[in-house]
């Protein structure tokens, strides 16, 4: 008697939301704003990694360029 019960209400709650109405009352109200509140609360995560992960690569290539000018300044000497 539940499950028939829980059964009908499920098939009932399925196909209201493959309205395409709903879906989009469900998007406008439900997902938008979620993502949005998540986006911007990780904006100044994503930020920072990207400031530090650009640093990274600043001083990786400084570090190549200075190792090969010790390189080319060692074997002009005599």
């Amino acid at each position: 008697m539940l499950s028939d019960i829980t059964s009908q209400i499920l098939d009932s709650f399925v196909l209201q939301i493959r309205k395409k109405e709903n879906q989009a009352r469900l998007q406008r109200h439900l997902v938008d704003p979620t993502i949005k509140y998540i986006l911007e609360k990780l904006s100044p995560y994503l930020l920072g990694g990207a400031v530090v992960l650009s640093l990274i690569v600043l001083l990786t290539l400084t570090m190549i360029f200075l190792i090969a000018y010790d390189m080319r300044i060692r074997n002009m000497r005599p």
